[in-house]
C-alpha cells in the first residue's frame, strides 16, 4: 500500500530518487514535521527501506532511522538491533544525517531503557497501528509477551476439553492435527463454576470408561473455558445457573440476581480440577475465558452488553488468582485476541461466517489454534500444525479444514 508522502512526491516535479541520500533524508524530515501521525511516518520508513534494498548504505541509514524513531519517541520496545547498529560503524557515517547531535548517545539511552523495562517487566502499548500488520508478531509481542507458557500438547495425546464451544473447537483442532485422543465431558457454554465442580465429583462415577482413559494416560490435558459468572440466589440463599434458567424466566421468580465474587470462582474452578487430578495426577491444565457474549442476563440495572462486559472481567480476574504454571494451571488469551486484537488485526471477531453476532469468525478461530500450538507444542508441533492448515499470518484468505469450522456457541 503506497504512502501519501511517496504519492505526493511521484505526482510532483521533484521526482522522488532513491539513490539520493539527502533527498531521502529530507523527504523523510518532511514527513515527520507534516504530521503527527506518527504511523504515517513509521511507514514512510517502512516503505523506503524496501525501496532501497539495492543501496545498501541508504537501506541501513532508513532502517536505523525507523529503528531510532520507535525506541526514542515511539516504543523502544520495539527499536530492534542499536546495539548492533552502534557497533556496526554506521553511527558516524549518519549521524548527522538523521539530525541528532549525539546518536550514539541517543542509542544508548533506548537501549538502557529497553533493558530497564526488561527488568522490571515493564509493557508497553503500541502507538504504531503498522506493527499490527503481521497477525503472529503482533501476538508474539502483544499477547504472549510475559505469560508463562509449557511444552504440553504433544502427538497422540489425551485431550479433555470442558466450558464453552471454545474448548470444543480447540479439542478438534488437537484431535484433527495431531491425532489427539478427546475427551469433552461438559458442562457446556452457560454453565457457570459450581456447575463445573458438581460435575467434577460425579464424572468419575456417571463416566467410568472416559474416567479409566484419564487414568491410563501420560500427562494428559484439560483444556477449560469458562463462560459466566452470573448466578441466581432464591429467598432461601440457594444458587442456582442463569444458563439453567435462562430458557424458563419464570424460574427466576423470587430470585435475584448476582455476580460470583472472583475468590469464589477461583476456588470452585480449582477445587474442580483437583477432583480431576484424583483421577490422574499429571493433568495439566490450560484455563481460558469464553470470548462469546452472554446470550441473556437476568441482571435488573444492566444492559446485556454491560451485563457481558462485567460478567466477563469478573472471570478474567478470578482467573489470574486461579492459574499458576508451577502447580500445572496455565492461562491462554484467546479472550484477549478476540475482544483487544482483533480489531487492530484488521480480523472481524464475531459473524463473517454466518452473521451471528455470538459466533467467533473461523479464521479467528484458526489463529487462535495455531497460536495454542505454537505455545503448548514443541517447534516440531507448531511446524506440523502449520502444515495441515496454514501459517498464522495467512488465515486472512486460507481455506480453513473442516475442524475450524461449524461449533458454536
Amino acid at each position: 500500500m503506497e504512502n501519501f508522502f511517496i504519492d505526493r512526491y511521484s505526482r510532483s516535479n521533484s521526482k522522488l530518487r532513491f539513490d539520493d541520500t539527502r533527498q531521502i533524508t529530507a523527504f523523510a524530515k518532511e514527513a515527520m514535521n507534516a504530521t503527527g501521525h506518527y504511523n504515517f511516518y513509521y511507514l514512510t520508513l517502512t516503505q523506503l527501506a524496501a525501496k532501497t534494498r539495492n543501496n545498501e548504505p541508504l537501506h541501513a541509514y532508513l532502517e536505523l532511522a525507523r529503528s531510532v524513531m520507535l525506541g526514542n519517541s515511539l516504543h523502544f520496545e520495539q527499536a530492534e538491533g542499536l546495539s548492533e547498529s552502534a557497533a556496526s560503524g554506521r553511527i558516524e557515517e549518519f549521524a548527522g544525517k538523521l539530525g541528532a547531535a549525539s546518536l550514539e548517545q541517543l542509542i544508548g539511552k533506548i537501549n538502557k531503557r529497553r533493558a530497564l523495562s526488561e527488568k522490571l517487566g515493564l509493557k508497553y502499548f503500541p502507538r504504531i497501528h503498522a506493527l499490527f500488520a503481521s497477525i503472529e508478531g503482533a501476538c508474539d509481542a502483544y499477547l504472549m509477551r510475559g505469560i508463562p507458557c509449557k511444552e504440553i500438547v504433544r502427538p497422540g495425546g489425551v485431550i479433555m476439553t470442558a466450558g464453552s464451544c471454545f474448548a470444543q473447537h480447540i479439542g478438534a483442532f488437537l484431535g484433527a492435527t495431531l491425532d489427539c485422543s478427546r475427551v469433552h465431558f461438559g458442562p457446556g457454554e452457560e454453565a457457570d463454576s459450581g456447575y463445573f465442580l458438581k460435575f467434577s465429583r460425579e464424572f468419575a462415577q456417571k463416566r467410568p470408561e472416559d474416567a479409566q482413559r484419564i487414568a491410563d494416560a501420560d500427562r494428559p490435558v484439560l483444556f477449560y473455558t469458562i463462560g459466566i459468572s452470573e448466578i441466581l440466589i432464591d429467598e432461601h440463599g440457594g444458587t442456582h445457573s442463569v444458563g439453567v434458567l435462562k430458557e424458563n424466566p419464570a424460574f427466576a421468580r423470587r430470585k435475584s440476581s448476582t455476580i460470583q465474587a472472583p475468590e469464589a470462582i477461583a476456588a470452585q474452578v480449582g477445587e474442580a480440577i483437583g477432583n480431576l487430578r484424583k483421577i490422574n495426577p499429571a493433568l495439566e491444565v490450560v484455563v481460558t475465558v469464553s470470548p462469546v457474549p452472554l446470550e441473556a442476563t437476568f441482571q435488573k440495572n444492566a444492559s446485556i452488553v454491560s451485563a457481558d462486559c462485567l460478567s466477563k472481567s469478573t472471570l478474567r480476574y478470578a482467573v489470574s488468582l486461579l492459574c499458576d504454571p508451577d502447580k500445572g494451571i496455565h492461562y491462554f488469551p484467546s479472550f484477549e485476541l478476540v475482544k483487544w486484537l482483533c480489531p487492530l488485526l484488521g480480523l472481524p471477531p464475531y459473524g463473517e461466517d454466518d452473521g451471528h453476532p455470538r459466533h467467533v469468525s473461523n479464521r479467528v478461530v484458526a489463529a487462535i489454534c495455531l497460536l495454542f500450538a505454537k505455545y503448548f507444542g514443541s517447534p516440531e508441533v507448531f511446524e506440523r500444525c502449520v502444515r495441515n492448515v496454514c501459517a498464522i499470518d495467512d488465515v486472512r484468505s486460507a481455506d480453513l479444514p473442516d475442524s475450524l469450522r461449524g461449533i458454536q456457541a
